[in-house]
């Protein structure tokens, strides 16, 4: 694609934003850390146990903290973060997709035997 880091390298190029979208989701479900979909996949693989998972998975949430990404992000687009944290819980995606999906959607939830 022609992507340059300045130096003549394009190894490994992070969004400024990186971190953010995974401080979302610790906003919008409770008790899971930046890593929990993360190490699940590693799970699944056999990689790692499921003991294992939640050992760490405990010790990163009582750590969380937010992105320092963040504050520049609400900064340069004038929100507040309780306006932050506010579109983040409330949001819904649903409200994109057409009608026959939603109401297929709802019908699979209504039958689906957990």
């Amino acid at each position: 694609m022609g992507w340059s880091d300045g130096k003549g390298r394009a190894e490994h190029l992070d969004c400024e934003l990186h971190d953010v979208p995974f401080y979302m989701n610790t906003l919008r479900i409770p008790n899971i850390s930046k890593n929990t979909f993360y190490y699940s996949g590693l799970i699944r693989q056999g990689i790692m146990t499921r003991d294992e998972a939640l050992k760490k998975e405990m010790e990163e949430l009582q750590n969380i903290a937010k992105p320092t990404e963040l504050d520049t992000f609400l900064n340069e687009n004038h929100i507040s973060p309780s306006e932050y944290e506010g579109y983040v819980k409330t949001s819904d995606k649903t409200r994109f997709e057409p009608k026959l999906q939603k109401r297929a959607r709802a019908i699979y939830h209504k039958f689906r035997k957990f």
